[in-house]
C-alpha cells in the first residue's frame, strides 16, 4: 500500500528528495508539442536530444505549475500547424538541469524495455526579446523521504 502525503504537508526538500535521487545534470532539449499530465497532475512534455533521440520531460510536483509558460509557447507552435505530421518540426530549443530516472515500459507481448525520462529541476528557455528566461529552482537539498 502506497501512502502519499498530502501536497500541502509536502516541503520543497520531501519533494525533492523523491524527485531528485540520482545525479543532476545539464541537457539541452529539444521540446515538442506533445504534452499529457499523469495521475499525479505532473506535465510530461515529449522531448528530442541529440537531434532525433526522443524522451519524455517531466516537470513535476511544484515545478509543474511553472511549467505554464512553457506549454503556452508549445501550444502555440501545435496551433500554428496545417497537419498534425508537423507538430515534430517544431520545436522549442531550452537548457534542463533536472535527473534522469529509468522507466518500464511493456510492450504488447509484455515484454519490459527500460526507457529514461529527465525530471526537470530549473530550466532556461530564450526569450520573447532573445534573452535567456530562467523557471524552476534547483534541487532543495535534503535528507532522503523517511516513511
Amino acid at each position: 500500500m502506497q501512502v502519499r502525503r498530502k501536497s500541502k504537508k509536502v516541503s520543497p526538500q520531501y519533494e525533492d528528495a523523491g524527485l531528485f535521487q540520482n545525479t543532476v545534470c545539464h541537457v539541452d532539449v529539444e521540446l515538442i508539442p506533445v504534452m499529457r499530465k499523469n495521475n499525479r497532475d505532473d506535465v510530461i512534455i515529449t522531448g528530442l536530444v541529440k537531434g532525433d533521440l526522443e524522451i519524455a520531460v517531466t516537470f513535476a510536483g511544484r515545478r509543474a505549475t511553472e511549467a505554464a509558460a512553457i506549454i503556452a509557447r508549445l501550444e502555440a507552435l501545435r496551433d500554428g500547424q496545417k497537419h498534425m505530421a508537423d507538430v515534430k518540426k517544431s520545436r522549442l530549443p531550452m537548457k534542463i538541469e533536472g535527473a534522469w530516472r529509468p522507466q518500464f515500459v511493456a510492450d504488447d507481448s509484455g515484454f519490459e524495455t527500460r526507457t529514461f525520462h529527465l525530471i526537470a529541476a530549473k530550466w532556461t528557455v530564450q526569450g520573447e526579446k532573445g534573452k535567456p528566461v530562467e523557471y524552476g529552482q534547483p534541487p532543495a537539498h535534503a535528507q532522503p523521504p523517511t516513511f
